[in-house]
């Protein structure tokens, strides 16, 4: 949530203390019966049918049960392999007058189909009310807000199945509209682990940070990240967890963020299920982030389907920031690598964001899992024009690697439509499928 927070990505510097820093021949198939003209009929409808299937699913998703004043952002889903159903992590938002909180917390949601309806099942992080001690002793009156949630499923990990990340932030109540109210200096990463998503959640855990950051009394992190690598010293915060399991690890990318906003992606892991960490790679240097034609990448995650895996991302560029989503294969995830062409990272996809006001600043943190069937890929967006409900979570039908597996009413009637020409005409050879077509490099 704190990424449409201006304050959480523009960090400012701590006046004290200074900084520390995934044989034979074949017979010729036999040519289909039916005219031209039937078979032009037959391409119509695939062309047609693929459109509006891609309209039909573009559609916000709303949670059973759940109604927070200013609505619901920041997507994590994940399936249980087991009983099949669906877990929806999420920054649900309260503000009153101002627009962007003061009070953002982690909700979870269920599905019993797919994703194609969602039912709030606990509140998993509250927003906590506090008064900071402040770096000069004063007190400040705010909350402790749980923002940008990661959900991930930890099999061999028993009793402690399920891991929900998040950013524990601390933010003003006071809102003076210099869009200063979140603090990033005092944050950090939580973890919280339970048998299923619906809870109980345990206690979470202080779990990571930079080092430098925070300072005391809020010093008592767990892992300084900084001090895995010298490669990270120059950077302050963390945030926007992006969480995969493989192969018995825990995979976790982070927006890597100096005092001037985000500046690279980095990837950490944990083989003893989240007890300590290793860092693995820098999968988008700023460099890389240059190269690809941004500014800025935040907000990503790691996802899979038909067993590859990628990197999720939120491009910016100069004045414009959270632009939709787009998808870079791991070529290797224990590694860190990203498939590159001629050095650069290769866009396997890109998905634009949802149109709506504010346009330099739409959204784009989404989430994916292929058992996700009623919705593919999931994109917030924020939209001003909306008042209260800022803040929304969309289907958006868009499948990273695998054909669609639920269309849209009208998908549907065109292709029953076709399925009657096919059976008429004899072309039982007649495969179809539709997946998205790799991006070119943005401009």
């Amino acid at each position: 949530m704190q990424e449409n927070h201006p304050p959480s990505h523009r960090v400012p510097e701590p006046p004290t203390p200074p900084q520390r820093p995934r044989g034979g021949r074949r017979a010729p198939r036999r040519a289909a019966d039916g005219t031209a003209a039937t078979r032009a009929l037959l391409i119509a409808l695939i062309v047609l049918a693929g459109v509006a299937r891609a309209d039909a699913q573009t559609t916000p998703i709303s949670v059973l049960g759940d109604s927070p004043s200013n609505g619901i952002f920041d997507p994590s889903v994940e399936y249980d392999p087991v009983s099949g159903r669906g877990w929806l992590a999420y920054s649900a938002v309260f503000g009153g007058f101002s627009p962007f909180g003061p009070n953002v917390e982690t909700h979870i949601a269920s599905s019993p189909d797919g994703g194609a309806s969602w039912q709030l099942e606990t509140v998993a992080a509250p927003s906590i009310p506090d008064q900071l001690v402040n770096f000069d002793g004063g007190l400040v009156d705010g909350f402790w807000n749980a923002e940008v949630p990661s959900l991930a499923y930890d099999p061999t990990d028993p009793g402690k199945e399920w891991k929900l990340f998040v950013h524990r932030i601390f933010r003003r109540a006071e809102d003076d509209f210099t869009q200063d109210q979140n603090l990033p200096g005092y944050s950090w990463i939580g973890m919280r682990t339970a048998a299923t998503p619906s809870g109980p959640w345990s206690a979470e855990r202080a779990l990571l940070s930079s080092g430098p950051l925070p300072i005391a009394p809020y010093d008592q992190v767990e892992v300084a990240i900084n001090e895995l690598d010298p490669s990270l010293s120059e950077l302050i915060v963390y945030s926007e967890p992006g969480a995969h399991v493989a192969g018995g690890t825990i995979y976790l990318s982070l927006t890597g963020l100096r005092v001037s906003g985000p500046d690279r992606i980095v990837l950490l892991a944990s083989d003893d299920h989240g007890d300590s960490w290793r860092y693995v790679s820098t999968p988008l240097s700023p460099a890389d982030i240059v190269a690809l034609g941004y500014s800025e990448v935040d907000g990503t995650a790691i996802v899979s389907d038909a067993g590859r895996v990628f990197l999720l991302g939120t491009p910016g560029t100069d004045g414009s920031i959270h632009q939709g989503t787009f998808a870079i294969e791991f070529s290797s995830l224990e590694t860190g690598l990203l498939a590159r062409s001629g050095g650069i990272p290769k866009l396997h996809l890109s998905v634009p964001p949802q149109p709506g006001e504010p346009a330099n600043r739409r959204g784009g943190q989404a989430d994916y899992h292929e058992a996700n069937l009623a919705g593919g890929l999931i994109q917030p967006a924020l939209q001003l024009d909306d008042w209260p409900v800022f803040f929304t979570i969309s289907n958006t039908g868009v499948d990273l690697v695998a054909a669609p597996s639920v269309p849209g009413p009208a998908a549907l009637a065109g292709g029953s439509l076709l399925a009657i020409l096919v059976s008429t005409t004899g072309m039982l050879g007649l495969r179809i499928r539709t997946r998205p077509e790799e991006s070119h490099r943005p401009r």
